[in-house]
């Protein structure tokens, strides 16, 4: 069950916050939502208040928030979403912040105190009283709570959500060239980062190192290829980049278990 507070509108542009809609979710036991947001322009922020939530990203990153934890989320890394454990609940507040630099790499999850809640609680109040001086209060408040959460990250966490919009367009930019790229050093320096500082915040970013992630993209493109199209082991090997078919078949079974040849005859459609 989830009981939405409404959408909110921007109130005054020199407002630092705006908060877009606020929403208190209960689930039974194992009950999920999935969401569909992508949105570059809004944040999220989510406190768990009973039960157990996973944050799953369309990188496959996923974060666990137990009871009495909130998560910051950025929406356009946001694939969906679910929460398990007996009448879960949480609270969720969407809002942009044009004027604020909020440097997330990926969900930032911190402890919530009672203060935090406090002040959360006095936030739904006011939105819910639908008028422009209690929303610009309600924002108001909201970015105070905020600054003072984004202080608590860590150094590193910081650093390596300055580089977050390079990372992201370098992965775009690897999955529609996936079978011409150009070496990583080269994908570094298109990013505007050192080899050093490009691994390591891809890695941050998506859990894998960029070679294993080039090498898990390709993988998924052969198994593509052998479900839905009749090319050859040796036609796919070719337009992939591959050196050779036996290569590409060796790593092939190496991810998956099993031959390309046996797994088009298993799956192909």
């Amino acid at each position: 069950m989830r009981k939405d507070y409404g959408v909110i509108n921007t109130v005054e542009n020199k407002i630092i916050m705006d908060i877009k809609s606020i929403y208190v979710a209960e689930l039974d036991d194992r009950e999920s939502f999935v969401f569909n947001i992508k949105n570059d322009s809004y944040f999220g922020y989510v406190v768990v208040t009973g039960g157990t939530m996973t944050i799953r990203t369309h990188n496959s990153y996923s974060i666990d928030i137990l009871q009495g934890e909130v998560v910051f989320v950025w929406g356009g890394d946001l694939d969906s979403y679910s929460m398990y454990g007996n009448q879960a609940r949480c609270t969720w507040i969407w809002f942009s912040a044009d004027k604020l630099v909020i440097p997330l790499m990926k969900p930032f999850k911190r402890e919530f105190s009672e203060k935090d809640q406090a002040k959360i609680e006095q936030c739904i109040r006011l939105l819910r009283r639908q008028n422009a001086y209690d929303l610009m209060r309600a924002n108001m408040i909201f970015a105070d709570y905020l600054l003072d959460g984004l202080e608590r990250m860590s150094a590193q966490e910081k650093e390596a959500g300055h580089y977050r919009v390079n990372i992201i367009k370098s992965i775009d930019y690897i999955k529609e060239n996936i079978n011409d790229l150009p070496p990583i050093e080269k994908l570094a320096t298109m990013a505007g980062m050192s080899l050093d500082q490009y691994r390591k915040y891809f890695k941050h970013y998506t859990g894998e190192y960029p070679a294993k992630y080039i090498s898990m993209k390709l993988l998924q493109c052969v198994r593509e290829y052998l479900i839905y199209s009749d090319l050859s082991i040796f036609q796919i090997s070719e337009m992939l980049g591959f050196c050779n078919p036996y290569y590409m078949s060796n790593r092939f079974k190496k991810q998956y278990g099993i031959s390309p040849r046996e797994y088009r005859k298993r799956y192909s459609k």
